[in-house]
């Protein structure tokens, strides 16, 4: 008799598999049924597969119950890298993946390792658990060669065969319009959380330095390491995928390279920026040109009023998220870029002016087809003194005086030593707190 649980439950596991007639009572009324014992562990998932970062395993019988399902199907539990790029939610259910039903995990992994060239998968790992030991083993999931016959996707050409319109420009300036020809969106997304970096997906605006050979130049609080995916917006309409060819060390830019070929018939809508020789003076005016994450075209005028850590006045910065400077004849003499930061508060950013003048060195190099393997810096981290200060409590001597003021008309000021990276020679010949006089 089923008097306590514990006394059902032995004797359905002691006849799994088999039938057992079992009486109940319903009110006042008895009833006889007959019920087929299953095994529990049956319809307990003891496999996953890992792709991408992601976890995916049948639907058991806790989750499907919870939901009123059928047991079976694919279920996500945790989207990774590649499916939160496509921003599917976990946990969710999968029934098909580009057009084949996957009812069941091997169904799931067959069509994913049958995807052809374009599609970006991860290498796909099966994990299995060993009921003796508790533990789960994996090993390497790939679908026998076949020279590509039973690919269960077609492979289609990307490339966009229409002519785009392009952006328009408050007020219609001509060389408005041509600069717009060099702004793209910049999508980067991080599969391995490396280098200290706190977000796994970046989004930004890019500048085309050479349409012929593909350079884009972006901020570092857009493409902040090498190792990522790299997705190029053109016009709003046209998705181009490209690859980090250059991180500089120092300076806040990256260098992110498409191929020319991809965006096919809507290649005409992308123009390099012509990089101005004169670099900003203060008092000079400059045009802003900027884009706002949702392809707003951002202008106005901007006068320079110090060359500092600050190349604009102090305004309001455009709502944008990055832009360019340009002269009367439309060269880019400056980019308005993106930094970030961390304090108390968490990770912050900071939009600041970058002269060309730093950026130039390395374009110059990668359109010679050359891909700079060093850069040349000084392991220092360098700080300003006013002269008063570097005079009364540094050292500084006053013949030293007149030769510094003279170099800027409107600083008076003196460069001195914060800190230098250990194990340099600039830390074994330097201290904190010296002066650099020349």
């Amino acid at each position: 008799y089923g008097a306590t649980f514990l006394t059902v439950e032995e004797y359905l596991d002691a006849h799994v598999g088999e039938t057992v007639e079992a009486q109940f009572q319903q009110g006042d009324e008895q009833y006889t049924a007959t019920i087929s014992i299953q095994d529990l562990h049956s319809i307990t998932p003891d496999r996953y597969l890992e792709i991408g970062g992601g976890i995916v395993h049948a639907l058991s019988y806790q989750q499907a119950r919870n939901a009123s399902l059928p047991v079976g199907g694919v279920y996500l539990a945790q989207a990774g890298h590649m499916f939160m790029k496509v921003y599917l939610a976990q946990p969710c259910i999968i029934t098909s993946v580009a057009g084949q039903p996957t009812p069941t995990l091997n169904d799931f992994a067959r069509v994913m390792a049958s995807l052809p060239n374009g599609f970006r998968t991860f290498p796909m790992q099966m994990c299995t658990r060993n009921d003796e030991d508790g533990l789960w083993y994996s090993k390497p999931y790939t679908l026998e060669a076949s020279n590509g016959e039973n690919s269960l996707v077609a492979t289609a050409n990307g490339n966009p065969t229409f002519a785009l319109a392009l952006l328009s420009f408050p007020g219609g300036n001509a060389l408005g319009k041509k600069t717009l020809l060099s702004l793209v969106m910049v999508s980067f997304d991080i599969p391995y959380m490396i280098d200290g970096i706190s977000s796994s997906s970046y989004h930004g605006m890019g500048v085309v330095v050479d349409a012929e050979q593909g350079f884009v130049l972006v901020d570092q609080n857009t493409v902040p390491a090498a190792l990522g995916d790299v997705l190029i917006t053109i016009a709003a309409s046209v998705e181009v995928p490209a690859k980090v060819v250059f991180v500089h060390p120092v300076h806040n830019f990256s260098i992110v390279q498409y191929d020319p070929k991809t965006p096919g018939a809507v290649a005409g809508h992308i123009g390099s920026v012509e990089l101005a020789e004169k670099p900003l003076e203060v008092g000079e005016t400059a045009g802003y040109i900027g884009l706002s994450s949702n392809w707003t075209v951002v202008t106005m005028k901007s006068v320079v009023t110090k060359l500092d850590r600050l190349v604009l006045r102090d305004f309001q910065s455009p709502t944008s998220v990055s832009g360019v400077f340009i002269d009367d004849v439309g060269a880019v003499n400056a980019l308005w870029l993106s930094f970030s930061y961390q304090d108390n508060a968490g990770r912050k950013e900071v939009f600041r002016g970058l002269p060309v003048s730093i950026v130039r060195p390395i374009i110059d190099e990668l359109r010679a087809s050359r891909i700079p393997e060093s850069v040349n810096i000084l392991p220092a981290q360098l700080l300003t003194f006013s002269l008063s200060k570097a005079r009364s409590g540094l050292g500084l001597s006053d013949a030293w005086i007149p030769k510094l003021e003279s170099c800027f008309e409107d600083k008076r000021q003196v460069l001195g030593i914060k800190r230098c990276a250990a194990g340099t020679d600039c830390a074994e010949k330097l201290e904190s707190g010296d002066l650099w006089s020349s």
